[in-house]
C-alpha cells in the first residue's frame, strides 16, 4: 500500500465527504491526479500533514508513491478514526520505544485492540504494510474495543436534547460517584460553563444521561469528568470528552423503513470478529425531506450478554455512527447517526446496514442471534409519521 492508496482508504472507511479543492496543500499532489480528492480531504481532517524535516518543520512534500509503513499506517489510523490516545498498555512491543515518534500511535491501536502485532512479539514499525493488514486494521478501529490494560476512561460524549448528554465509560462504573452532578464539568472553546444539575443511569449500562442548562445549537463542548471511579475502583485514565450541542431539526415528512432483500442470510461466526454485516434496511421519505437522528437496535435470540457485543450504522459511503454495545437488560443498542443526522431528500429511499462485532467469547454452537428494528418509536426523526 503506497501513501495515496492510505489516504483513499482511511477517507473512505470512516465515511468523510470527499472534497476538491481549487488549490493543492502539497507539491507533488496535483489537481490531475486520481488520488488528489482523497489527499485533500485527509489534510482537511488533520489524518495527514506530509513529510517533515528533521527539525520537524514541513517540507510541503507529501510522497504519493512511498510505501507506507506500518507505524505510518498507524498515525493515519488513529487519526483518522478517531482513537482517544492511550499508551496505558505500554510499552507493548520491543522495536517500538518510549522515544520513538510512533510510540502513541502504536500504543494507542493496542490498547484499542485494533492491532496485536507478529507472533514473534514485534510490532515491525518501519516494514511496509499490506493491503491485508490495512484490511483488518481499519475494520477493528472502526469497532474499537478498550483492553483491560487500557484503564477506564471516559469513552464519548453526545448530546440527547438540548438538555440532555449521555456520557459513556469504557467499563461500568461506580453508581455512587458517576451519579454526582459536581463530578462533571461542561465548557465552549470560550471557557463557559454549561452547567450540569442532574445525572441518571443510562438504558446502556456503561452510560450516564446528564442534565444541563440548554445548549447552544452546534456548538462545540468539552466534557470534564473528575473523582468517578470503575466498579472495580479504578481510576479514570482518559476523562476528557467532546460534543455538540444538540441541533432541533424541523418537522418532516412521512417515513417507510422496511428490511431490504439483500439483507444477508445467516452464518456461523467466530469469537472476536468485527464487521459482521447483520442487516440492510430500506428508509424511504414521500413528498418532504426527514432527518434521521437515530435507530434503536434490538438484539434477541440466545447465548450469553456479550456474544454479540456491539452494532454499527454504514451507509454507501461508510460508518456513520459510532459502535454502541448493547444493553444487557433491555438488549438493546441505540445507535445515534454523527453529524447531525442523515437527511433522506423527498421521494427518494437510502440503504442502512447494521455491521456487529462479536465479543470475545464467540457464539457458542446451538447459540442464535438477530438484529432488528421492533416498531415505528425505535426510528428517532422528524418525520411525521413512520411506518
Amino acid at each position: 500500500v503506497n501513501r495515496a492508496e492510505m489516504a483513499k482508504l482511511a477517507v473512505l472507511a470512516i465515511g468523510y465527504v470527499v472534497e476538491t479543492p481549487d488549490t493543492p496543500s502539497f507539491k507533488d499532489v496535483s489537481k490531475d491526479d486520481w488520488f488528489y480528492p482523497y489527499v485533500e480531504t485527509a489534510k482537511k481532517h488533520g489524518i495527514i500533514n506530509g513529510y517533515k524535516t528533521a527539525e520537524g518543520d514541513l517540507t510541503g512534500y507529501y510522497g504519493p508513491g512511498d510505501s507506507l509503513t506500518r507505524e505510518q499506517a498507524a498515525a493515519i489510523i488513529v487519526k483518522a478514526a478517531p482513537l482517544t490516545e492511550n499508551t496505558t498498555c505500554g510499552p507493548s512491543f520491543p522495536d517500538v520505544t518510549l522515544n520513538m515518534w510512533s510510540y502513541k500511535f502504536v500504543e494507542t491501536l493496542y490498547a484499542w485492540s485494533v492491532i496485536d502485532g507478529y507472533d514473534n512479539g514485534n510490532f515491525g514499525p518501519t516494514d511496509n504494510v499490506t493491503r491485508g493488514q490495512i484490511a483488518k486494521i481499519l475494520s477493528n478501529a472502526m469497532n474499537p474495543t478498550l483492553r483491560s490494560c487500557g484503564g477506564f476512561n471516559v469513552d464519548s460524549a453526545e448530546a440527547l436534547s438540548s438538555t440532555t448528554a449521555e456520557v459513556c465509560f469504557s467499563q461500568a462504573y461506580d453508581e455512587t460517584s458517576a451519579l454526582m452532578p459536581e463530578n462533571y464539568a461542561i465548557e465552549d472553546a470560550d471557557g463557559n460553563a454549561l452547567a450540569v444539575s442532574a445525572v441518571e443511569a443510562s438504558s446502556n449500562d456503561k452510560c450516564v444521561v446528564l442534565t444541563t442548562d440548554s445548549q447552544e445549537a452546534s456548538k462545540s463542548y468539552t466534557l470534564t469528568v473528575s473523582d468517578v471511579t470503575s466498579s472495580s475502583s479504578e481510576a479514570l485514565v482518559t476523562n476528557t470528552a467532546s460534543f455538540t450541542g444538540y441541533t432541533t431539526v424541523a418537522t418532516g415528512g412521512d417515513l417507510t423503513v422496511e428490511l431490504s432483500s439483500n439483507t444477508p442470510d445467516s452464518a456461523t461466526l467466530p469469537q472476536g470478529v468485527t464487521g459482521v454485516e447483520l442487516m440492510k434496511f430500506v428508509v424511504g421519505a414521500a413528498d418532504e425531506d426527514v432527518t434521521l437522528t437515530s435507530f434503536e437496535i434490538h438484539r434477541g435470540g440466545t447465548g450469553s450478554d456479550d456474544a454479540l457485543d456491539s452494532v454499527a450504522i454504514f451507509d454507501e459511503n461508510g460508518r456513520i455512527s459510532k459502535a454502541k454495545s448493547f444493553n444487557s437488560s433491555t438488549d438493546t443498542a441505540t445507535v445515534t447517526l454523527t453529524s447531525g443526522g442523515v437527511v433522506i431528500p423527498a421521494n427518494t429511499s437510502e440503504t442502512f446496514t447494521v455491521m456487529g462485532t462479536v465479543g470475545s467469547t464467540g457464539i457458542s454452537a446451538g447459540e442464535e442471534f438477530n438484529v432488528e428494528i421492533v416498531n415505528a418509536d425505535a426510528v428517532l426523526s422528524n418525520a411525521k409519521s413512520v411506518s
